[in-house]
């Protein structure tokens, strides 16, 4: 009988479904011994109840265009279907709670010492945790991640956009629709995070639409292959 491949157990760890699973345990554990899971379902509340912005439908599309964008991708090379959905929910997930982190961090360094957040108090750790925690399962999907300079000019785009919006005094936008500069920096801040957070699983998907002879640089067609 042939003995255990180390290789292949550790492979299974790094699947999707079992590496959410792990981070769902660890940050329940952490968050439940740091009485934060009371402070995020407050807090979300809170977000949810009071604040519909002008940037809103731009978050929301953007987490449609992620969703969908690498489920498609993902399903074309043939992977799971409840892989696709995984990688898709915790990508889209976790490109909305860290463009809100950081917009919140931001704002809290221009405006510190800070104790309550529009009303809402705000335990500055509570917060920092509560957020690591949604954020951490986007992670879930770095077996279908490759790096690219797709991916790295993203990155040094974003936050080229978040750098410029600082200092440029971090202006928001108002009630009223306003083409201005605040507008603009908020809409690219958003946009360009999103497409970021998506793009080690485009990168990862295209190689394998090369590799499978499915896309060609010149034409697109069909070919049976065999499940991931």
């Amino acid at each position: 009988m042939s003995g255990s491949n180390p290789g292949r157990s550790f492979g299974v760890l790094l699947e999707p479904e079992v590496l959410v699973l792990l981070i769902g345990i660890i940050s329940y554990f952490i968050d439940s011994h740091l009485s934060v899971i009371p402070f995020l379902y407050g807090y979300l509340g809170f977000v949810v109840g009071t604040t519909s912005t002008l940037i809103t439908p731009y978050s929301l599309i953007m987490t449609g265009v992620i969703f969908s964008g690498i489920c498609v991708i993902l399903f074309l090379v043939q992977v799971k279907w409840w892989r696709c959905i995984i990688i898709g929910t915790t990508t889209a997930l976790g490109s909305l709670v860290l463009f809100e982190m950081i917009w919140d961090l931001l704002f809290l360094v221009r405006t510190w010492p800070i104790t309550s957040w529009f009303g809402f108090p705000l335990p500055v750790m509570n917060y920092i945790i509560a957020f690591i925690s949604l954020i951490v399962p986007y992670f879930a999907g770095i077996k279908y991640w490759k790096r690219s300079y797709l991916v790295l000019s993203l990155w040094i785009a974003t936050i080229a956009v978040f750098t410029a919006w600082y200092l440029a005094g971090y202006p928001q936008i108002g009630r009223s629709l306003v083409l201005n500069e605040p507008y603009f920096l908020n809409v690219s801040a958003k946009v360009l995070l999103s497409l970021a957070m998506m793009s080690p699983v485009i990168s990862w998907g295209y190689a394998r639409l090369l590799d499978l002879k499915i896309v060609t640089p010149f034409r697109i067609g069909l070919k049976n292959n065999k499940n991931n």
